[in-house]
């Protein structure tokens, strides 16, 4: 009677094992797939002096890994190698890269990264309103998002100058980076040009005060980094 019930236990979990072992398969070769692409994506983000080859290469390396598994991540990934591309060549495969993103949506819809990327997408080719539409999709699924809302939030700031009808939804997100990290509000603020609608929005808030502390912070360091290395110049 074990025994029968060993050998059923066997036959039931088989097909659970060999699921599980393609899952690791799948897993392997998509990442041994993108690794040419790795470095140069993690590495090159930061700076766009990327050669055209290299980004191609490293996208079509991405692309081939999403066929295997988690074709969500790897799309978004080959997506923004491509837009490592100089200006004129990231326009020519605009196609590809919007592609790219909407594959990756259909597999991950509640992702708020793919979502800013396609709103990214859109308003580089100028759809206001397809561009608005996504931008709310990811404030939608993901209304505080750390590593989003920087982009995100200028983004943001970027539409509603001709689509004033995502004032509250700006708005909103001003207020919720302030709330949760005022150390980046003010980093984006400053190196995108919207200090003062920030502040506009802030005024009279307890944010308000967290935001220009962390502002006058910031201007510290900026002020303290360049005075050393004037010191350090011979």
């Amino acid at each position: 009677m074990a025994r029968r019930a060993s050998l059923a236990a066997i036959l039931i979990s088989a097909p659970l094992v060999g699921l599980l072992a393609w899952l690791s398969v799948s897993s392997t070769i998509a990442f041994v797939t993108a690794l040419p692409a790795g470095a140069d994506a993690s590495s090159a983000l930061p700076s766009p002096a990327v050669s055209p080859e290299r980004a191609q290469a490293a996208a079509a390396a991405n692309a081939q890994a999403a066929r295997w598994f988690d074709n969500s991540r790897y799309n978004l990934r080959a997506a923004r190698t491509v837009l490592l591309l100089p200006g004129p060549n990231r326009r020519r495969e605009r196609a590809q890269v919007e592609a790219l993103v909407r594959a990756s949506l259909s597999a991950a819809p509640m992702s708020p990264y793919g979502w800013t990327l396609l709103a990214f997408l859109r308003l580089e080719r100028g759809d206001q309103r397809g561009a608005a539409r996504a931008w709310e999709m990811s404030v939608l699924v993901g209304r505080y998002v750390p590593n989003v809302m920087q982009a995100r939030l200028l983004l943001g700031m970027r539409i509603l100058r001709t689509n004033p009808d995502m004032a509250a939804s700006v708005t909103d997100q001003v207020r919720v980076l302030a709330q949760g990290d005022p150390s980046s509000l003010a980093a984006a603020a400053r190196h995108g040009g919207i200090e003062a609608p920030v502040r506009a929005i802030l005024a009279g808030s307890e944010e308000a005060a967290d935001f220009e502390r962390a502002t006058r912070a910031m201007v510290a360091a900026a002020g303290s980094r360049l005075k050393q290395r004037a010191e350090a110049q011979p």
